[in-house]
């Protein structure tokens, strides 16, 4: 399984519900109501993804930068392990062995939804 899989959470939300909703990646803001009698109970289930950084005053470039070295350090959290997958099905592509690129991406799905 993935690091950023193994990092998913369930939180409650303390929102209840009559019937279930189907799961949604975006934030709908509603009024919160909880009835004494719900049959179903809310979670937010997700993983944040955010890096805390220092800078000297109010340097601009020194925000770039780290805005720049966040962005990669979130993209290697998130892909990183899978790299080797990657350069293995780009080299098998490259000699042109599709059934064993084709194998490689299986193996890559599974690795990152198991």
């Amino acid at each position: 399984m993935s690091r950023l899989a193994d990092k998913i959470e369930a939180v409650q939300t303390g929102r209840v519900r009559f019937t279930p909703t189907a799961p949604s990646m975006a934030v709908i803001k509603d009024e919160l109501f909880t009835p004494a009698d719900a049959l179903y109970t809310e979670y937010r289930i997700g993983v944040t993804l955010k890096s805390i950084v220092q800078i000297r005053g109010n340097s601009s470039t020194e925000l770039v930068f780290a805005k720049d070295r966040c962005k990669r350090w979130l993209v290697e959290e998130v892909f990183g392990e899978f790299r080797p997958h990657f350069r293995k099905i780009e080299g098998l592509l490259y000699n042109l062995d599709v059934d064993a690129a084709r194998l490689a991406l299986v193996e890559l799905e599974n690795e990152m939804f198991t």
